[in-house]
């Protein structure tokens, strides 16, 4: 991003974060030291500026933008990408800090937005939804060569799950799921791509311990953590995104839209907005193993509704381009400023 800026000709300077929200927030509030260097960090950053015509903070994991925008005596524009449901207090603090910390508020998906409508409703009067940016990639990788560099054949139905590898993602819906079906299907196969957080290693070590005692062992590849996942999206004929819990926004069903590779997704949060269903995709029940293998049954035993569904979902796709987006981005900054000069 920053050699990105700086070859453009835009002024950039890169600064630590003034205070950083995550899950270890509790312990960092009590850490009173740690946060009054920051926001000294943050002082120093609006000695530097000068001015600004809006502050814009791209998470609620970093709270220094509405100190830094009351510096420089400008709008400050938060964007939210996070359903955070739990701890409660955590949850109370990001909806005040919005409500008083910015002239507006933008959120990933409609989802996202009604969540944080709900803890505090009066955010509604400033309060827009503009999805995440997922370019296309410069160059998609090829399906011939990505599945005989993953050793697959050209008569396997491919399922392929991206992403991290933790409590919610599904990827234990998804096993039993597949189970379901190696028996009916023996030419699918399924792709786990993806990595466990830090110091939560032992879930993928349970999820090969669990496939290894099934029948249909061979028949799963675990490609970890891939920096470009483009093989993986190009050799799949199906991906899924089987979140138990609400995402915020379903990056995983853009980018496999952007391949024309048909989603199957858990019917809630985000990905309703990205996979519209019968039309770029499914939706099942979110944590129905039952309902998720008869929906992978349908596709796998149905190419041609698997080429209709990802045509359309490529189409679609496009909506999720750097211009797009930031066209969007635009209007919130003018409307922000106009408010602020008002």
């Amino acid at each position: 991003m920053v050699p990105l800026l700086r070859g453009s000709g835009v002024r950039t300077i890169v600064a630590p974060a003034a205070a950083k929200l995550d899950r270890s927030t509790l312990r960092q509030v009590r850490s009173s030291v740690k946060l009054l260097g920051r926001l000294v960090d943050t002082f120093r950053l609006a000695a530097r500026l000068g001015r600004a015509d809006v502050v814009h903070s791209n998470t609620t994991g970093v709270l220094g933008g509405p100190v830094l925008a009351g510096l420089l005596r400008a709008p400050h524009v938060w964007t939210v990408r996070e359903i955070i449901e739990r701890p409660a207090a955590v949850r109370k603090a990001i909806g005040s800090a919005l409500r008083f910390g910015s002239k507006a508020v933008t959120y990933n998906s409609r989802a996202t937005a009604e969540f944080w409508l709900t803890v505090a409703p009066t955010l509604a009067m400033k309060s827009t939804v503009v999805a995440n940016q997922v370019s296309v990639p410069n160059e998609l990788a090829r399906r011939c060569e990505a599945r005989t560099q993953l050793g697959l054949g050209p008569d396997d139905v491919v399922v392929a799950i991206l992403g991290r590898i933790n409590e919610w993602k599904g990827h234990d819906v998804l096993l039993s799921a597949f189970e379901k079906l190696a028996a009916r299907w023996p030419h699918l196969r399924l792709l786990i791509a993806g990595s466990a957080p830090p110091g939560q290693e032992w879930r993928v070590d349970a999820l090969r311990d669990r496939m290894e005692s099934a029948s249909f062992a061979a028949r799963v590849q675990f490609v970890g953590f891939l920096p470009e996942p483009g093989p993986v999206y190009a050799a799949a004929d199906i991906v899924v995104v089987p979140s138990t819990r609400p995402e915020p926004f379903g990056r995983v069903a853009v980018e496999a839209a952007h391949y024309g590779v048909p989603v199957v997704a858990a019917e809630h949060g985000g990905l309703r907005e990205i996979v519209h269903h019968e039309e770029t995709g499914l939706l099942v029940a979110p944590g129905s193993a039952t309902d998720l293998a008869a929906t992978l049954s349908r596709l796998a035993g149905d190419e041609a509704l698997r080429m209709h569904l990802g045509t359309e979902a490529q189409r679609r796709a496009r909506g999720f381009s750097v211009e797009a987006i930031a066209d969007q981005y635009l209007e919130v900054y003018r409307r922000a400023a106009n408010d602020a000069g008002a």
